[in-house]
């Protein structure tokens, strides 16, 4: 991207180029002056605000005209000097986005378990705190289908299945303010105000403000919600002031048939782990490539490993990446590190602050699933662009086709092996345990693509020939462009 599409109006310089400017050996700065640029960030104008053009930043532009289309906002860049204000933003976009899949799990198990609320409510807020400590310490088609969409709907927990009986015969629960069947269209519009909130924004909104769509998009939803009566304020006013972790805490103990299930997670986790940071790494614009990448994925998934370990002793669930902050990097086109510090610190806020999570978990369900579908489909295009960087020769193209055939079979078709064991008799739990990894591996999508594709990329054997791609790169083709061009004004000389 050239300098000059980067470039913000009012502003000196495009963060990125500030950032490409300096040589790599003088980044390694020394703690005193670290202390003294934090020293100059906090008590300087340009340390909270930066020299951004914040009436270009802040203004919405006029449709219909040549700036409204040449308007776009700027993309902050994994090193960038990012401004408090802007900082504090994104982080937080960052960390609203993620509350969705971080809060479901702790309340669908305290449900299951038949918790009281406060040992509830202490799941809920220690999943806050040990997911921003684990980061602090160290794929998008199927999450659209399995969080977003039902959670639209009204609800991931179990009512979309419309039982008869129990607290999910409606959604979200039979003791919600307003409860409705699954998919009612009160919950269908929710979801859609949200939606189309983020995407008015996109069209209209400021730079600044198409930063923070998400919150736009969240806060239009829980305005309306709450005008309605949908929302529920028992949450918050049975959330205690302040909590942390170990307030409550659970017998250490091991489940043998567990074991080979939840290596069979790990490996699934793994593998996702894979797909989340290529994707993150090229909607932050990085090389997808390379030995830097290489330690990219390596570094991810040992911090997933570490993460989960730590995550026990926290008296938290497992832990794993996940895709929804990809989706927030391409819509707010900031993939800057000290966003993410801010992020942390707000889901540690969250956590501690018990009547601030409260408040979170009073947003209705549709709300959210109208946000969190957006952001899964932005991930989900995010994967077909990295799909996009293959040089698809015929083996290329064969080994990608063997692999998506169990995928998109597992994603299609999710319970097409869930029954593949059910004629075997006189099951031991350790049998039990082993039948049920194996039906976890061959159920996941990610898993069972990955699989077939490292087998085929093994086994299939290199033709010369398949080293010429069957397409043309873009490169080859301007080139060709060029001559022709060149050739036409020859002979016309």
């Amino acid at each position: 991207m050239s300098a000059t599409q980067d470039t913000q109006p009012g502003a000196t310089a495009s963060p990125a180029l500030q950032v490409d400017s300096v040589p790599a050996s003088s980044q390694k700065r020394t703690l005193g002056s670290r202390l003294i640029a934090s020293k100059r960030k906090l008590t300087t104008k340009n340390g909270w605000l930066g020299d951004y053009n914040y009436g270009w930043l802040c203004i919405p532009p006029l449709p219909f005209t040549k700036a409204y289309n040449e308007r776009s906002p700027p993309f902050y860049a994994l090193n960038d000097d990012l401004p408090l204000v802007l900082a504090a933003t994104t982080g937080l976009q960052h960390a609203l986005a993620m509350l969705a899949g971080l809060i479901t799990p702790p309340i669908i198990f305290a449900s299951a378990l038949n918790l009281d609320s406060a040992t509830s409510a202490y799941m809920i807020s220690s999943s806050l705190i040990g997911c921003a400590g684990t980061v602090v310490l160290l794929i998008g088609a199927s999450l659209v289908g399995s969080s977003g969409a039902p959670s639209w709907g009204g609800g991931s927990n179990g009512c979309q299945n419309f039982p008869t009986s129990g607290i999910f015969q409606l959604c979200p629960t039979i003791f919600a303010p307003r409860p409705l069947p699954w998919a009612s269209p009160e919950f269908i519009g929710l979801g859609f105000l949200s939606f189309i909130s983020i995407v008015l924004t996109e069209m209209f909104g400021s730079p600044f403000l198409k930063n923070i769509s998400i919150i736009v998009g969240l806060a239009m939803g829980c305005i309306v919600a709450g005008a309605t009566g949908y929302i529920d304020g028992s949450s918050i006013k049975t959330a205690p002031p302040i909590t942390f972790l170990w307030v409550h805490t659970f017998k250490i103990s091991v489940y043998p048939p567990a074991i080979l299930p939840m290596l069979a997670v790990y490996i699934t986790c793994a593998m996702e782990a894979m797909g989340d940071i290529t994707a993150s790494a090229e909607v932050s614009r990085v090389d997808v490539r390379g030995v830097e990448f290489d330690s990219r994925i390596q570094g991810g998934i040992l911090s997933d490993g570490i993460g989960g370990f730590f995550s026990a002793l926290f008296t938290v669930a497992p832990l794993s990446v996940f895709a929804q902050n990809n989706g927030v990097i391409a819509i707010t086109r900031c993939a800057n590190i000290t966003a993410g510090r801010w992020c942390c610190f707000f889901l540690i806020l969250f956590g501690i602050l018990g009547k601030i999570s409260g408040v979170f978990l009073a947003i209705p369900n549709p709300v959210l699933g109208g946000v969190t579908t957006f952001l899964f489909a932005s991930v989900a295009v995010s994967g077909a662009r990295v799909l996009g960087y293959a040089r698809y020769t015929r083996r290329d193209r064969f080994v990608l086709a063997g692999a998506l055939s169990f995928g998109l079979g597992d994603l299609l078709v999710p319970q097409i092996f869930t029954h593949l064991f059910d004629r075997v008799k006189n099951q031991s739990s350790g049998l039990s345990g082993f039948l049920s990894s194996i039906t976890i591996i061959l159920s996941t999508p990610f898993l069972m693509a990955g699989i077939v594709g490292v087998i085929l990329n093994i086994v299939l054997p290199r033709d010369s020939n398949d080293s010429e791609p069957l397409l043309v790169e873009d490169s080859d083709l301007e080139g060709q462009k060029e001559s022709e061009s060149v050739s036409g004004s020859t002979s016309k000389g």
